[in-house]
């Protein structure tokens, strides 16, 4: 399984295909997503695994997106979900 390194290498490349900077860095950070989820669910809660798993689903993932595009501004949002969403299932891709 690719460590953060490796996932944030690989949505620099695969970030290519998008033509502003801004949709790229939102890629990029959705393919680090779901590992910076799982490791912050880690620390917080007492039973780490059945919570964190989660976090590496197509529904985790939609989940994950959904509540991130939230942090930005509202003309930014579907397009951010979107983004975030790719990025998190190029990660699961790599991590199969």
């Amino acid at each position: 399984m690719p460590d953060l390194a490796v996932h944030v290498c690989a949505g620099l490349l695969g970030s290519k295909l998008i033509r502003d900077p801004a949709g790229r860095a939102v890629f990029v950070a959705g393919n680090c997503l779901p590992d910076l989820a799982q490791k912050t669910m880690d620390l917080g809660f007492v039973s780490p695994g059945a919570f964190s798993e989660a976090t590496h689903t197509p529904f985790g993932i939609l989940f994950l997106a959904y509540a991130a595009s939230m942090l930005f501004e509202e003309g930014w949002r579907r397009r951010a979900c979107r983004l975030l969403a790719l990025g998190s299932l190029l990660h699961l891709l790599m991590d199969s």
